[in-house]
């Protein structure tokens, strides 16, 4: 991991730059705030372990700042006070954990992995929501086209159908995968159902002027490209 450390306790950094050096990891610290945010927005780091209690620019401010700024990167909160309206205030403002001193390198160690292992899984479950000028946007059950704005709903089944195309974008899909992957055992389904579907999204994909397809296979199946 390459881990951002904004810790104004010297000794305390570089402990802990001396513990992640031990595990391969890489740790840049700063000792305030102020130069701490400006390289958390100038690079790109896998996670910040972030003070609260700093000069020049306080935790909380700095982490305001990079959630304003669009900046993702997942941020443990690092302080020697347990009041729980500190935690609130972390986690309210897009903190994704929260360790109080003293603490073990061991468990600091262990939360980092799972706060960076979640973003990274996270990351790629967006990706595969994205192809093309298409977003497949899961809290509105809808199709985007991301670059005019155009949106369609899409009914349950339709879903299901198109997020099983982006998920298998450029790969050749047999009838029999995709009344297995997407019916599955239902009893209402037509033999015809898949072609109907695909139908209703060939229109859908029109209308948001996606600039991918679904093409027919003579024969053989259906590809998303």
């Amino acid at each position: 991991m390459n881990i951002l450390l904004i810790e104004d306790e010297e000794k305390q950094a570089k402990a802990i730059q001396d513990w992640f050096g031990g595990t391969g990891d890489e740790v840049t610290f700063f000792l305030n705030g102020e130069d701490g945010l400006r390289d958390a927005i100038k690079k790109e780091y896998d996670c910040i372990i972030l003070d609260v209690m700093l000069p020049g620019k306080d935790g909380f401010s700095i982490l305001k700042e990079l959630r304003n700024r669009g900046r993702e990167v997942p941020v443990l909160m690092l302080t020697s006070r347990a009041d729980i309206q500190d935690k609130l205030t972390a986690f309210n403002g897009g903190a994704q954990d929260y360790l109080t001193k003293p603490f073990d390198f061991k468990e600091l160690e262990a939360r980092l992995k799972i706060i960076a292992s979640k973003s990274s899984f996270e990351g790629r479950i967006e990706d595969q929501n994205l192809s093309g000028n298409l977003i497949l946007d899961y809290n509105q059950t809808a199709l985007v086209n991301h670059e005019t704005g155009n949106s369609v709903k899409l009914s349950a089944k339709e879903f299901r159908l198109m997020e099983y195309f982006f998920r298998n974008e450029g790969q050749l899909l047999t009838k029999e995968q995709i009344d297995n992957r997407v019916w599955g055992l239902e009893t209402d389904v037509n033999y015809n159902n898949t072609e109907v579907y695909i139908s209703f999204l060939r229109k859908k994909l029109d209308h948001v002027e996606a600039d991918k397809k679904i093409e027919t296979v003579r024969g053989m199946g259906y590809k998303f490209r």
